[in-house]
Parts: structure tokens; sequence; C-alpha cells
């Protein structure tokens, strides 16, 4: 006969075994290097599509992109509200374990902090920004603690 220790026991020990697998939802598209401009991502009713995954910048007139990531992408918003974007939860981690955040927007031949962008119903832009680390491919995408994809070279 089982006692209520031993179902509280067995319990506890399926509940952890349980709770140590990863969520379904957390299972993100692998998707190669070239192939990320024909795939869109949702961020909780964004569009981010990305057009441009740069491990590092080897050569470039500004010495600030010089030695680290970049990104270029574009977002959507495809509903009828406003929708705020936080270019700092979008998080890149790499082979390596090391994580390279949004750094600093390129804005033509500007440098500028990253801001919040509050984006119109139906409207899209394009943004540029320097992260502020080098990548190291296969790469994990986070935006708002979610893992998004993961990008392969």
């Amino acid at each position: 006969m089982i006692g209520p220790k031993s179902v509280l026991l067995l319990f506890l020990s399926g509940f952890a075994f349980v709770s140590a697998q990863p969520a379904a939802d957390q299972t993100p598209p692998q998707v190669r290097k070239e192939k990320l401009r024909s795939t869109q991502f949702d961020l909780a009713g964004l569009t981010l599509i990305i057009g441009k995954l740069d491990d590092s910048v080897i050569f470039s007139d500004d010495r600030r992109d010089v030695g680290v990531g970049f990104v270029r992408f574009r977002l959507d918003n495809r509903t009828d509200q406003f929708i705020t974007f936080d270019p700092t939860e979008l998080v890149f981690v790499g082979e390596n374990g090391g994580q390279a955040s949004i750094g600093l927007q390129r804005r033509e031949e500007d440098r500028a902090p990253a801001e919040e962008i509050r984006m119109a119903p139906g409207a899209h832009v394009y943004l540029e920004y320097n992260l502020t680390a080098r990548l190291y491919f296969p790469v994990k995408v986070y935006y708002n603690a979610k893992l998004i994809a993961e990008v392969t070279d």
C-alpha cells in the first residue's frame, strides 16, 4: 500500500520532471542566415523580418561600427493599434554563450542610442543597429525574454 508520503514524493518527482522539460513554445524555428529575409517572426503584434545579421563588421567609415555585430531589419505593425517596440529587448546569444544586445542605432551617417519606437497601426519601419559584441554562429535570437529563432550560418 502506498502511503501519503509516497504519493507526495511521486507527485513531486513527476512535477520536477515535467518542469525540467522545455516548453513547446520555446522551440524556435531554425533559419539559415541566407533565408532570414524570407522569414517572418511574430513579436506580440509586430512582424520582424531580419534583412541582415553580421557576426562582425570589419570595414566601415565610422570606427564605432568595427569589431561588433550588425543587424538590419523591418518591423510591421499589422494591427489596428499603436504598439511599442523596445530594441533593448532584442538579444542575440552566440554559440560561445556571448551575448550581444542592441547598441547604437545607425541613422545615415549618424549613430544614436537605441530608443523605444511607437509603431502606428499599419506602419512599417526599417532599422539598423550595431550590436554590443561580436556574434558566433549559430545564434539564438530573443525578444522580450522569448526565444524566437536560432540562426545558423
